[in-house]
């Protein structure tokens, strides 16, 4: 395992490494989301820029990236892993403007990143992938996707300049409306999402004021994920939007060198009030307080995530597992900190993340007196605003955490 978890850090295995994945691939999202480091090492002579993404392609909170499903004899397994990155400001993209005739450009949404593998329900194909919107001429259906393939340039999607449908892989899109909701309930992001119907991926991508999935041309037959009602109190509405949380299956055994695919669906949702929280940290409900941030799901029984993350068995309406953030500076001499007033500094498995200290993490099982603490290895992108958007992180024997914390993303620390 100290061999994966080298090149996980680098973000890249090697094939003889068969553990890691069903086809060689990524075997994990790279280390505090950071993705131009990685792609420098897999395509050499390149700057390493998703120019489409800019610089919003390191902050995991716009995209998304996991290990696919897939059947092997019946049975789901983990393949390689794909990275979807959400084009920049896609806020301020109106896909709804496009025209609807045969030769009218599309407009390019997110590139797809799948080192050395394939995924032919999406048409993704190796290396670097653009996903482009055509408007549709059906008046009951807003948009068509094509998936282009571009190569081993992460910079061609954002100069691919199509005039045609006829290129690429034909995808359908479903487009859902939040009644009410104003622009703002659409976070521009992008996701990775599951249709149990099919056991297909797809993808979740922000749409003008809308929320797109994009899949195989369906036939009807198409089933989008469970969709949530959002009590009045959420606002932005957190769950009824899909692009606010994050669900996926997780590992079964992820102290293992194979992790096995769970039965258990992990849904991790952000407090309405993340993205709201901004400044000074010492300004902020952060500093020296436990602020909630997010709740956790999970629809079985808990198993290795109960010492994990000190989580319980709990639906999406229950949200019975609550996420915690503080910021507290230790004292290097007294090891004491403010966020901690009556209890010892948790050990970390990353000695140099908190040692000055600042970020930490806590989780409460159901109530808030039953707690564990956890720490938190913060990365930070000064001057960016980033929504209040969670999202699981596949590592090579374990899903963690990645949480909008200011202008930084925290990843929660869970026990090994």
């Amino acid at each position: 395992m100290r061999i994966a978890r080298l090149f996980g850090a680098l973000g890249v295995a090697l094939v003889v490494v068969n553990c890691f994945s069903v086809r060689a691939g990524l075997p994990e999202c790279p280390v505090g989301g950071e993705w131009k480091p990685t792609i420098r090492l897999l395509y050499p002579g390149t700057a390493g820029v998703i120019d489409l993404s800019a610089s919003q392609a390191d902050i995991p909170e716009y995209n998304d990236c996991q290990r696919f499903l897939v059947q092997q004899k019946g049975v789901l397994v983990f393949d390689s892993l794909f990275a979807v990155f959400a084009r920049a400001n896609l806020d301020s993209v109106k896909p709804d403007t496009l025209n609807t005739g045969p030769a009218a450009p599309g407009m390019n949404m997110a590139t797809i990143l799948s080192h050395k593998s394939r995924y032919e329900a999406l048409g993704i194909d190796e290396d670097f992938n653009c996903l482009v919107f055509f408007r549709n001429p059906a008046p009951d259906i807003a948009f068509e996707a094509r998936m282009i393939h571009i190569g081993s340039n992460p910079a061609a999607c954002a100069a691919l300049q199509l005039h045609t449908r006829a290129e690429g892989v034909r995808l359908d899109v479903y487009r859902t409306v939040q009644p009410g909701a104003s622009a703002d309930a659409y976070p521009p992001v992008s996701r990775w999402d599951w249709d149990s119907a099919r056991m297909e991926q797809f993808i979740g991508i922000r749409c003008g004021d809308a929320w797109c999935e994009v899949h195989r041309p369906s036939a009807g037959e198409f089933a989008s994920s469970p969709h949530y009602s959002n009590p009045s109190t959420m606002t932005p509405p957190v769950l009824a939007v899909k692009g606010w949380y994050d669900e996926q299956r997780l590992a079964s055994a992820p102290n293992g060198p194979t992790p096995v695919v769970s039965a258990i669906t992990g849904t991790l949702i952000p407090d309405p009030d993340l993205g709201t929280i901004n400044g000074p940290v010492n300004t902020t409900p952060f500093f020296h307080h436990w602020q909630h941030v997010a709740w956790v799901a999970l629809d079985g029984p808990p198993g290795k995530y109960a010492q994990r993350f000190n989580l319980i068995q709990s639906s999406v309406t229950e949200l019975a597992n609550s996420v915690f953030l503080c910021f507290g500076e230790t004292d290097p001499v007294a090891k004491t900190n403010p966020c901690f007033p009556s209890m010892p500094l948790p050990l970390c498995a990353n000695t140099t993340a908190n040692q000055n200290n600042q970020w930490w993490a806590r989780i409460g099982r159901g109530t808030i007196g039953d707690t564990r603490v956890y720490c938190i290895t913060r990365r930070d992108h000064p001057g960016m605003r980033i929504p209040g958007v969670v999202r699981w992180r596949w590592e090579i024997n374990d899903d963690t955490m990645w949480i909008r914390c200011l202008e930084g993303c925290c990843e929660v620390e869970g026990d090994k």
